[in-house]
């Protein structure tokens, strides 16, 4: 569990210049910890669940959780994205080098 929020808080820091805070003092209940091991979970277990189609095409059971989480990953991957670019922006405004 700590190796798994240190490599997420890690990817947060390198990836997307942001903390995801899964390891501060308390170790919180982290949702972006939470959907990121569900998706994990998920399309691993695709490989024993034959019926993984059909629920992904109903969207039922797992599949409708892997559906939710990676939505909640991309909502909170492109929001990171819009956040830099705009920092990009503003210190390009600014008449600043920006790397």
């Amino acid at each position: 569990e700590l190796l798994m929020r240190m490599t997420l808080d890690s990817i947060g820091k390198v990836g997307f210049g942001t903390d995801i805070n899964t390891l501060s003092p308390q170790l919180p209940d982290n949702e972006f910890a939470r959907a990121f091991d569900a998706a994990n979970t998920i399309v691993t277990m695709r490989f024993l669940d034959p019926l993984w189609r059909i629920k992904r095409f109903f969207q039922v059971g797992s599949e409708a959780l892997l559906n939710q989480s990676i939505k909640f990953l991309d909502d909170f991957t492109y929001a990171m994205i819009r956040k830099r670019k705009a920092e990009i922006e503003e210190a390009r405004a600014n008449g600043m080098k920006y790397k």
